[in-house]
């Protein structure tokens, strides 16, 4: 990674963000919760979804899932 020309640009280039509070809100809130039990597969079929809802980008993760539903079948 080019870190000085991500810093002249004005952008953050540290994962304290992150690793931090943004963890806790997409992750946390959701799959940490007492007593909840999570496969690798369902907690990722859960939160793919979720990050792009909360990204502001579900119209591109929509399209590419109804593309591959088509595909399948």
């Amino acid at each position: 990674m080019h870190y000085d020309r991500f810093r002249a640009r004005g952008l953050f280039v540290g994962g304290g963000g992150v690793e931090g509070d943004g963890y806790e809100y997409a992750v946390g809130s959701r799959f940490e919760k007492a007593g909840v039990r999570w496969s690798p597969e369902g907690a990722q079929k859960t939160l793919r979804p979720r990050l792009c809802i909360l990204n502001q980008q579900w119209e591109p993760f929509h399209h590419w899932r109804q593309q591959r539903l088509r595909e399948a079948a």
